[in-house]
């Protein structure tokens, strides 16, 4: 399950695609993400990925901030 939910949005792309790699349906936020989803399914050398996989909390400037990447990719070694 991802670690944030990605809502409908009408300034930008949002929607999923159908994955193998990535479980039944993978969820992507902007027209560069679906393309990185597209060519990770297709690639050889991906094992699997997972869209916003981790939430990552840390402090900066006195402020708790958090930030959760797009895509985690297993790579083939």
């Amino acid at each position: 399950m991802p670690a944030r939910k990605i809502p409908l949005n009408y300034r930008n792309i949002t929607g999923y695609v159908q994955s193998d790699k990535g479980g039944d349906y993978t969820y992507f936020e902007s027209g560069l993400e679906r393309d990185a989803l597209i060519l990770a399914e297709y690639d050889e050398n991906v094992l699997s990925f997972k869209t916003q996989p981790k939430k990552f909390t840390y402090e900066r400037d006195g402020k708790n901030r958090s930030y959760t990447p797009d895509i985690f990719i297993a790579y083939k070694v």
